[in-house]
């Protein structure tokens, strides 16, 4: 992601906990070990790259995610 610069650079590892929490959430990945500062996950669904008609933004979702763009300023129907 950063390589491609899809990725927002001011933010840190910190901020994308809610993300991770809601992927997890959602059946796409499992916690597979955790420490006291680090989880390993791993991927239980397939990802498909999805262009929003709305935003023009390329979005990655799993099969069973909800088809709502994920980009807060959009949240259009997929």
């Amino acid at each position: 992601m950063n390589k491609n610069d899809d990725f927002d650079k001011s933010q840190t590892i910190d901020d994308l906990v809610n993300d991770f929490k809601k992927i997890e959430d959602d059946g796409l990945v499992r916690c597979i070990a955790q420490n006291f500062t680090t989880q390993w996950f791993k991927i239980f669904d397939d990802v498909e790259k999805i262009n929003c008609t709305s935003c023009h933004s390329d979005v990655y979702l799993g099969k069973e995610e909800s088809r709502i763009c994920p980009n807060s300023d959009c949240n259009a129907t997929l």
